[in-house]
């Protein structure tokens, strides 16, 4: 069953038709194949003129396609007449020099609409000599956020209430593959495939990468430091107390393949008041809470880590720049931005009691501007204050934005 992910379907749309390489980036197995499907469904309706080629990277059957002389022959071969063709190629990573392809498609025909899909976000380094320059626009695609699970359970006839939908979210997350399965033995099954194909295929094999068992501790520790301050230095200790001598430029490398296999996200510190990013503490956020609790072991205070981790990846479902706060010193979990400009901001924790409510509460009211403010915790009893909204973690991930 196909669920339409609207939310993404509508930032794209207004592109259909646009000469910009539309790249749709994700971690793998987040749904970014069948987004493609459901725009060529929408153009095949709407659009009965057009044409529509579509091919995947990823298959053994297109493996000569893999080679940007045989895939351009083969999309070229596509294009035969009169009216726009649009052409979809699914895991485009697989041919190295892609980006000559599909510069050289839009050049010559001016007519051709071009959407590309990608599980690492290093792709447009294969543009090396810049010959796409500003002709792209990136959508990045995340696991089904909580919102988006609660309605794809409503019409598959398995949602029971809000609650223990967050709940079955919090453990298994939004990989369609895990929580489709039914019997928990089968999704704990399909999370590591998952897991292991991620490792393996876009860090390993792409890094070519000799120590993948230095490689795994590494990314043991980055998943259970989610919503944490992460530096190499600190990763490095962390391992070294396990006995794996490993040097520092390693652990960065290491760190740098992580995100860009975006099984895990940077946010960057942000000064609230000079309006600028800082070079230090930036905090890591797993792509998925299936990944934390997977890790769960080694995660210290798991709750917090979850639900700041669930709203960090929303924000980013969403469309926006989430970047971490800081005012004077004070904390803010999260500024979020849309264009550059802030737009809101939010405070996360697990509950709200009496040894925290004034942090929480306090670091937002510190700030002296006018932007919304908002604290997130599982708590429903409402802590409004001072034009600071709060509301629980399930209301908060069911708006549709600010």
């Amino acid at each position: 069953m196909m669920f339409k992910r609207e939310m993404y379907l509508e930032r794209i749309r207004p592109f259909y038709n646009n000469e910009q390489i539309k790249i749709l980036s994700g971690v793998r197995r987040c749904g970014k194949t069948e987004i493609l499907k459901m725009i060529m469904a929408e153009l095949r309706k709407n659009c009965r003129e057009s044409h529509i080629v579509y091919l995947s990277l990823e298959l053994l059957e297109n493996e000569d396609y893999r080679d940007k002389k045989n895939l351009y022959a083969y999309l070229e071969s596509q294009i035969k007449g009169e009216g726009r063709y649009y052409i979809f190629i699914d895991e485009v990573q697989f041919c190295e020099g892609w980006s000559k392809v599909v510069n050289s498609l839009t050049t010559k025909y001016p007519k051709v609409s071009i959407f590309v899909t990608g599980s690492n976000s290093s792709l447009l380094n294969d543009d090396k000599e810049g010959e796409l320059g500003e002709r792209t626009i990136l959508f990045r695609i995340m696991p089904f956020s909580f919102s988006e699970y609660v309605l794809f359970m409503k019409e598959l006839g398995r949602y029971q209430s809000d609650e223990s939908s967050f709940s079955e979210y919090l453990k298994w997350g939004g990989l369609p593959l895990v929580f489709l399965e039914k019997e928990e033995q089968n999704k704990q099954t399909m999370l590591e495939s998952i897991y292991d194909s991620i490792v393996l295929r876009d860090i390993v094999l792409r890094e070519k990468i000799k120590n993948s068992i230095y490689l795994a501790k590494v990314i043991d520790y980055a998943l259970s430091s989610s919503s944490l301050a992460i530096s190499g230095r600190n990763i490095q200790e962390r391992v070294a107390k396990d006995g794996m001598d490993i040097s520092l430029p390693v652990v960065l490398d290491y760190l740098r393949a992580i995100k860009e296999s975006y099984i895990a996200s940077l946010s960057p510190r942000y000064d609230v008041i000079g309006l600028r990013e800082l070079e230090v503490k930036n905090k890591i956020y797993s792509v998925d809470p299936a990944f934390v609790q997977y890790k769960k072991s080694l995660v210290s205070d798991l709750y917090r880590s979850l639900y700041e981790t669930l709203v960090y990846n929303d924000l980013i479902a969403k469309g926006y720049q989430v970047k971490t706060g800081v005012n004077e010193g004070r904390e803010i979990d999260f500024v979020v931005l849309k264009g550059g400009s802030i737009v809101a901001y939010v405070q996360v924790a697990y509950e709200i009691n009496e040894s925290n409510k004034e942090r929480e509460l306090g670091n937002l009211e510190s700030i002296p501007d006018f932007y919304p403010k908002y604290v997130v915790s599982k708590d429903k009893v409402v802590l409004d204050r001072k034009g600071i909204k709060h509301l629980s973690i399930i209301d908060f991930l069911q708006l549709k934005g600010f």
